[in-house]
């Protein structure tokens, strides 16, 4: 793109004053301290519109955490469903008289996340310029090729440029998408009204960032740390643990090649242990379950009776009929009506007791205001409203999405493989929260392929040189018209995918719409509600192929070049140290 279109304009804007990821950290901050602000303005109800900025589940925290404090359990709160370790960290909001603490702890971990994504998108697109580039500015050159500059012959100067070039370029991404992060406000609203999932996200990224760059340099600490990170996430939140098989698979060996006849006699499930007790898999899988049982075992020391079936079995048997974007949402309201009413019926009197038991269980005391649709005697609207519950909240699903989605991906693209798993996992959950769409949000400015995002970076080729395939012009000749091919055909893939979570965007607007109307108004609006979670389903599944589709297929020639890239920065070493040995042979 030319550099007066608003896309390189926007990416000039923030080079100007992105220098470093301390600054895009520090400014990540600030927008989510006046976010804060302007919470605690609103939580005063100054202009008396009766809106709560702060989330339910703080003030669970909260109080769970004020339990702790006064030498009791952090379940004495009814509905907390979190490890005692979440209530530990907001202590300070009674010890210390802070009742904004535990938000400023989540707000802290979701500008942190920028720096983690900037790191990550370095290792991504190109490994070699992760420990090269410099945090100031855009001095990408390394120190050992700057010492030896002066002797690369004429033949090595013109690769060792585009080298450079391109690490100028994967710099530049990689700030765009931190920026990005650092001021996004719809995880700058969830975290600092006071959702804990921030904690959680950060520990997947630091897992994600130790596993790409401890398989790099071979580093079993780093791989140590990964697995420690990871399993500490499990502990907080549970679903990190479907990214476990990934991340074992990603760091595999690579299978060495062998004649026929030697792989033929080789037992392919031998071979399959073999390769998963290696060093690094052994050391990451070792260090994440180590870290996982030691905070398991501590929480059931210090709550013996209420943590297990609180903060673990709970989760298995969930069903939420409000706050929820599943399919399931109806088919739960109907089932918690029936079972009030049965309790009802069985208690006496029919009118009173329904009425006391359903407001007691959270449903609408009259059910019968969702509505039927049926033939005889039979609902229709209820019998598809179960049938979507048992296909859409089916653990075996689930499973087989997670194995068959790991051992499909996980090999080819890490990123891409974990930004599925967990769209795929939210899509088909049995609960599904807001705060459960930034699970996946943080994994998407590193899963986007370079291809993506290179219309952003200035990239033209100017149609003068023969084209690499990247947007990247190295001659001259007339490649003008693959360039345009090119570039036409990755536009398409671009809105396309921007219309495809747009779609998302506008799915859950229209479900918080018909719920306010639900929940805040009163009105008898079920059926509009489960159609429009229904809407919300096939739109994630529609995000869902759309990435598959254009992310995996991209990344593979992605991954090539900048392997190849990798294979070009080892020549130039090699033509200089050649140099240098005829210099001293001279």
């Amino acid at each position: 793109m030319h550099a007066g279109q608003p896309e390189a304009r926007l990416l000039k804007w923030t080079q100007r004053w992105s220098h470093s990821t301390q600054t895009i950290v520090g400014v990540g901050l600030i927008a989510r301290l006046c976010f804060l602000l302007v919470g605690m303005w609103l939580d005063s109800d100054v202009l008396g519109l009766g809106l709560r900025y702060t989330d339910v589940d703080y003030d669970v925290f909260s109080e769970a955490s004020a339990a702790v404090w006064h030498g009791g359990s952090p379940y004495e709160r009814a509905t907390y469903r979190y490890p005692p370790l979440l209530a530990l960290l907001l202590v300070p909001n009674h010890a210390l008289g802070l009742s904004i603490w535990g938000k400023f702890l989540f707000l802290v971990a979701d500008a942190l996340m920028s720096s983690c994504i900037y790191e990550i998108v370095l290792e991504r697109d190109f490994p070699a310029a992760a420990p090269l580039v410099a945090l100031r500015g855009t001095n990408v050159i390394s120190s050992d090729t700057d010492d030896d500059s002066d002797n690369c012959s004429d033949m090595s100067e013109a690769p060792d440029i585009k080298v450079r070039d391109r690490k100028v370029k994967v710099e530049r991404r990689a700030r765009f998408w931190a920026v990005l992060w650092a001021v996004n406000p719809l995880t700058a609203v969830i975290s600092t009204r006071g959702s804990s999932d921030s904690l959680s996200n950060l520990l997947v990224l630091l897992a994600l960032r130790g596993v790409l760059r401890g398989r790099r340099m071979k580093s079993l600490y780093m791989l140590a740390g990964a697995g420690m990170a990871l399993g500490l996430a499990v502990h907080m939140r549970l679903y990190p643990v479907i990214y476990g098989l990934a991340f074992c698979l990603y760091l595999l060996p690579h299978q060495q090649s062998r004649t026929r006849l030697q792989a033929a006699t080789v037992t392919t499930y031998k071979e399959t242990v073999r390769r998963f007790l290696t060093g690094p898999v052994c050391v990451f899988a070792t260090a994440a379950a180590a870290t996982c049982i030691y905070f398991t075992v501590a929480s059931h020391l210090m709550c013996p009776t209420d943590f297990l079936p609180n903060a673990v079995l709970y989760h298995g048997t969930r069903q939420d009929h409000r706050h929820n974007f599943s399919v399931r949402f109806l088919d739960v309201y109907l089932s918690k009506s029936a079972e009030a009413y049965a309790l009802a019926d069985g208690i006496g009197d029919a009118s009173d007791s329904a009425s006391a038991s359903a407001s007691a269980s959270g449903v609408d005391p009259e059910p019968a205001d969702v509505g039927s649709i049926g033939v005889g005697n039979i609902d229709i609207l209820a019998v598809l409203a179960h049938v979507l519950h048992k296909v859409a909240s089916s653990f075996a699903i689930q499973a087989l999405i997670v194995v068959a989605a790991s051992l499909s991906l996980a090999r080819r693209n890490l990123c891409v493989c974990l930004l599925v798993l967990t769209m795929c996992f939210v899509c088909f959950n049995a609960v599904v929260t807001a705060q459960y769409f930034t699970w996946y949000l943080c994994l998407l400015p590193v899963a986007v392929p370079e291809h993506v995002i290179s219309l952003f970076d200035g990239s033209t080729g100017n149609g003068d040189g023969e084209g690499d395939g990247h947007g990247h012009g190295n001659g001259h000749g007339n490649g003008n018209g693959t360039y345009e091919a090119i570039q036409k055909q990755r536009r398409h893939h671009r809105w396309l995918l921007v219309a495809g979570f747009l779609n998302v965007f506008c799915c859950v607007c229209l479900w918080l719409q018909r719920a306010y109307a639900l929940e805040i108004l009163g009105q008898s609006v079920h059926k509009q509600v489960w159609a429009c979670s229904m809407l919300l389903h096939l739109s994630q599944v529609v995000a869902i192929v759309l990435v598959v589709k254009l992310f995996v297929r991209e990344s593979s020639s992605s991954d090539r070049s900048s392997d190849s890239n990798c294979l070009t920065e080892n020549r130039i070493r090699e033509s200089d140290s050649m140099e240098k040995e005829k210099e001293k042979k001279k």
